[in-house]
Order: structure tokens, then C-alpha cells, then sequence
């Protein structure tokens, strides 16, 4: 059975929590996180129904004055320009900031005053205020009225809707919370249009062709169902190939990701608020997961792990999950063919999703750990040091679908690579998916213990990553030597550092150019911090304003920005002296 090492699990688990791309997704706000609230607000805030108090907390539990409710409701759901009648009330002049909204409930018949000349806009709204608004919004305040006027008839309208669970009615305060859910519940419900003009038993509709509030205000449409492929990976192969940004879903459309978290959610089932734009293309402005979610990192798998059980830890005990029947992608693709070595990554991370209580698909990334060599910005490659299985170079420009992402999870180019560095990648078999992660994370100290796959450095343990342990050349420092090793994004040793002397200086760019010969090398002259002017002409690395970037891109031949026509622009650089 495969040794766990429960730290070194922690680290990956907490390492793939940053990458927005696998991880569960983040609630908008902080203080509606895990509450019965998230699922509404992060909608509605996508909508761009409701704002925060920050860009941080939303207060779900503070109360909303009568001009901000009505304010949320005409102009989130885009009705605050459709009447010009003057409102009659006197406390709400011209220049009150909710004037236009609250003209327009008023004018629509959604909203009433407290008597025939005051509505009292900074009065808290109560929660039957709020109900008998959004039941009107509707087209039911016929039914409601029929049923005994306010405020039994619309509560009664309200709680047929189901758009009272969990909420307290009466004369109290609302809260922002209980708010948001309110709205959210009557996004896609079906409006009342009155058919004929008789009894109010003709006021009538039909659910399967009504009009909702996301289609008639606001031109949104809600659709239901798995998404299938987005840029690096796919379950069924979509109608054409997917760019940056784009997803196919089960009704065979594609739609741009947009701001929403759709693109990290391919294989779970879904529902989508799409909206139509000018050009035709449609975007998704919320997305949620209808699907349970379990993500298992490399290190917690077991090795008695079969073809059909996937065995793990799960807090310290064995799980044994049976993936028969379930698709299998390996780095994007799937992989009928895969074995149980398939299901254990070293470095890398397992997910399950279940749809509908079922499993329906495995999704393994298991990436191979490099040390980057040498980077070419302008033709977007990266160099990389010898490793266990021979990949020489990655061409960023080539037809693979790639993402690539700091350990933070923020999307990066070539420039922000340098020597040393970590780069792991998860490439499909067949080259047409990659996902890379940089990490330029170090572990310094004494080297104290050494194990089969372990390391102790000043009583901290870190996992050997298994394409550092089968490289050409393994071997680690010896014991109470000062080592620094180089980590990959789940804070594996994925090499050592050649340069944990090296010092990075400050210093006045002053001229560059290259030495004459067949093996002509950067030559930079600088006026250090100690005062004096030094002549580098065997510099490997330099830092521009905290990038690192290749020295030979300090020549004029590469148009650099620190050049003007041929001539270096005198500047301040921060650079490395390799020993």
C-alpha cells in the first residue's frame, strides 16, 4: 500500500484550493459564504441585481430601507425607464437619489405609499412589504387581492409560488439575505398574463410558454444541463474547436465563460443565466454546479488502488470508491484504455462528479514536475533542463489548447518564466490539451533527514516529487549540508537550486551590448550599489523591474523596452550574479 504522508496531502489540497480552474468555486462574498444566502446573492450579484457593501461583504443580516428594495427591483430587473408619470408623493422629491425607481413601482402599480402623499423611503421595508412587491411584479396581485388584499392574500400567493422558504413573513424589518432570496426565487417564475378580460378566473397563464422575469425584463435565458467541454478538456468532442474562454454544454450551444465560473465546472451539471449579445454570441453571466464535487490529491491515493477502485485517505481512514461505468479523462481526454496506475498521479489531484447522486465522471490531472533552462519571449519557448523522460522544450505558440497559471492561480506568458523555476504540466496523450503551473517557491535550510521519498529541512518534511527522484543525475546534498531545493505548486522538491548564494542587487543600467567573437556573450555595465562600476559579460539572468527575463533579451537584435533604437535606456534594474 502507497505510504500517505498526511502534511504533504495538506499541501497539495491547500495548493489546488488557489487554482480557480480545479478547485471548488469561492462564494462572492465572505460573510454569505456557506450560508443559506450564497446561491442567491452570487446570482443576483452576477445579475448585477445586487452590489455588496465591499467588494468583500455583502451584510446579509443588515435591514433595507422601502426606496432601496423598490430601487433593486426596477432597476436590477432593467424597468426603472419604462413610465414618466410624476409620483405623488411628497417626501420623495425630484433630487432624491431613488426617485426615477420609485416613480416607475409606483406608475407599474408595484409599490404603494404609506398614505396618498407619503411613502417613506428611508422606513425599514418589512417582510410583508417586500412580499407583497415582488408577488405584484409577478401579475398576481388580481389572484392576491381576490385572496383577501394584503397582507393574507399575497402571502398566501407567495407561499403557492414557494418563494418563502426558509423566510419569516410579518411586519418586521427585511434583511438583505432574506431579500436576495426572495428575488432569486422569483427569477424564473412563470409571469401571470391576463388572456382575456372578464372574471379574474381568466386572468390565467400556461407554465410552459409563460414569460419570466430573467426573459422579459431582463433578456436572460436559464438553461439546465452538463457542460461537456471547455479549452483543456472535454467529455464529448464539441461541434468545433473551443477557444480560450468558451465552453459546449448538453444542448449543444456554446457560450463564452464570460466572468462566471462556468469554465472550471466541465462534466457537472449545471444551470446558466445566458445572456444574448449584440453580435449574437452568448455569455454566461452566473453559473451553478448542480453536481457533487470530491477532489482527491496524488498523495492520498493508495497504492492497492484497481481499475475499478479508486482507494484513498479520507481524514485518516481508508475510502474505496467503485468508478466502473464512470467516464475517465486523463489531462483532458478520456482514456478508455486507462489502468490503475492512470488513477495515481504523483503530482496532481483526482475529481469525482456526481450528477444527480451518480458518479458519472473521473477526472485525473496528473502533471510532470521540469526545471525551466532558458526562456525565448519573443518566440514564446521554454527551455527545460534534462529530465526522466526527454522533453526538451515547450513551444507556447503550437495548436495545444494551454493554460497556464502562476501557483496563485492568475493566467501568465513565457515573460514571467526564469531559470530555475518550476514548471508542471499536464499534457493529454494526444497534444491537444496542457495545463501548466510556474512555481518560483524555494525550501531552504539544513538538511537533517533523508528517507525513501522524503526530506527533512530545520525540522520542516517535504515530499521528493517522483520526476525529481527518476531524473538523470538524482542525488540530494549530503546530510547537514545547507540545501535549497526548488517546489513545485504543491510544495514538492522538484530539484535543487545550483544558486543558493546568489544575491539579487540593485544597480544603474548604464550600457549593454555583446562581446565580439563566434561566442559573443551579453556584456552589461553597471553602477552598483557599493558604489562602483562593474562590467558583467557572463551574466546568465537579469531581473527588469522584479521580471526575470533573458539577458540575451537585453540586446538590441530582441527590440527590448529597455532599448532605445540601439543605444540601452539608462535605468534602474535589479539584477542576479550567478556563482
Amino acid at each position: 500500500m502507497r505510504k500517505m504522508r498526511l502534511l504533504t496531502a495538506i499541501l497539495l489540497l491547500l495548493a489546488m484550493t488557489l487554482q480557480g480552474a480545479i478547485a471548488p468555486m469561492a462564494a462572492t462574498f465572505t460573510d454569505t459564504a456557506d450560508t443559506k444566502y450564497e446561491e442567491a446573492v452570487d446570482v443576483l450579484y452576477a445579475l448585477e441585481i445586487v452590489n455588496g457593501m465591499d467588494e468583500e461583504k455583502f451584510a446579509p443580516n443588515e435591514n433595507l430601507t422601502r426606496a432601496e428594495m423598490t430601487a433593486i427591483i426596477t432597476r436590477g430587473l432593467h424597468m426603472e425607464d419604462w413610465e414618466e408619470e410624476r409620483t405623488p408623493f411628497l417626501d420623495v422629491p425630484e433630487d432624491h437619489w431613488a426617485y426615477y425607481p420609485i416613480t416607475t413601482a409606483h406608475s407599474l402599480g408595484i409599490i404603494n405609499g404609506v398614505d396618498s402623499q407619503n411613502f417613506m423611503p428611508d422606513a425599514p421595508v418589512t417582510a410583508n412589504q417586500a412580499i407583497k412587491m415582488v408577488v405584484t411584479l409577478l401579475g398576481y396581485q388580481v389572484q392576491a387581492e381576490a385572496d383577501g388584499g394584503y397582507p393574507a392574500g399575497y402571502l398566501l400567493r407567495a407561499g403557492q409560488l414557494d418563494i418563502l422558504k426558509g423566510m419569516e413573513t410579518g411586519e418586521m424589518p427585511l434583511t438583505r439575505g432574506d431579500m436576495a432570496c426572495l428575488i432569486y426565487r422569483a427569477l424564473d417564475l412563470p409571469l401571470m398574463a391576463r388572456l382575456s378580460f372578464g372574471d379574474d378566473a381568466d386572468y390565467i397563464y400556461k407554465a410552459d410558454t409563460a414569460a419570466t422575469l430573467l426573459s422579459a425584463y431582463m433578456h436572460i435565458e436559464k438553461v439546465k444541463g452538463v457542460i461537456t467541454a471547455g479549452y483543456t478538456e472535454e467529455i464529448s468532442t464539441p461541434a468545433r474547436i473551443l477557444k480560450k474562454g468558451e465552453i459546449a454544454f448538453e444542448n449543444g450551444e456554446i457560450y463564452l465563460v464570460g466572468e462566471s465560473k462556468a469554465a472550471g465546472m466541465v462534466g457537472e451539471k449545471a444551470e446558466l443565466y445566458v445572456k444574448k449579445e449584440e453580435n449574437d454570441t452568448k455569455v454566461v453571466l452566473a453559473a451553478l454546479s448542480k453536481a457533487e464535487v470530491t477532489i482527491i490529491p496524488g498523495e492520498a491515493i493508495f497504492g492497492n488502488t484497481t481499475r475499478e477502485t479508486l482507494v484513498f485517505d479520507k481524514n485518516g481512514k481508508e475510502e474505496k470508491v467503485n468508478i466502473n461505468g464512470a467516464s475517465v479523462l486523463w489531462n483532458g481526454s478520456i482514456k478508455p484504455d486507462y489502468t490503475a496506475l492512470t488513477l495515481q498521479p504523483d503530482t496532481g489531484h483526482i475529481k469525482l462528479i456526481y450528477n444527480a447522486g451518480t458518479l458519472e465522471t473521473v477526472m485525473v490531472e496528473s502533471y510532470e514536475n521540469y526545471l525551466v533552462d532558458a526562456v525565448n519571449q519573443r518566440d514564446e519557448k521554454i527551455d527545460l533542463a534534462e529530465n526522466r523522460i526527454g522533453k526538451k522544450s515547450i513551444d507556447l505558440k503550437d495548436d495545444a489548447a494551454t493554460y497556464f497559471t502562476n501557483a496563485e492561480g492568475e493566467e501568465i506568458t513565457a515573460e514571467k518564466c526564469g531559470v530555475e523555476n518550476v514548471l508542471s504540466i499536464a499534457e493529454s496523450e494526444t497534444g491537444k490539451f496542457r495545463k501548466m503551473i510556474l512555481c518560483t517557491a524555494k525550501a531552504e535550510g539544513v538538511l537533517s533527514e533523508i528517507s525513501q521519498d522524503t526530506v527533512v529541512l530545520d525540522e520542516n518534511t517535504y515530499t521528493l516529487s517522483e520526476s525529481f527522484t527518476k531524473a538523470p543525475r538524482f542525488s540530494l546534498p549530503e546530510l547537514g549540508a545547507s540545501a535549497s531545493f526548488l517546489l513545485n505548486f504543491c510544495g514538492q522538491i522538484a530539484g535543487v537550486s545550483q544558486n543558493k548564494n546568489a544575491d539579487m542587487l540593485y544597480g544603474w543600467l548604464r550600457s549593454a551590448d555583446v562581446t565580439k567573437g563566434l561566442n559573443g556573450q551579453p556584456r552589461l555595465k553597471i553602477f552598483g550599489q557599493g558604489g562602483t562600476m562593474q562590467v558583467f559579460e557572463t551574466l546568465e539572468t537579469v531581473s527588469l523591474n522584479g521580471e526575470p527575463i533573458k539577458a540575451t533579451g537585453l540586446l538590441p537584435k530582441d527590440g527590448n523596452e529597455i532599448f532605445d533604437g540601439s543605444h540601452a535606456i539608462e535605468q534602474l534594474i535589479m539584477f542576479l550574479v550567478r556563482e
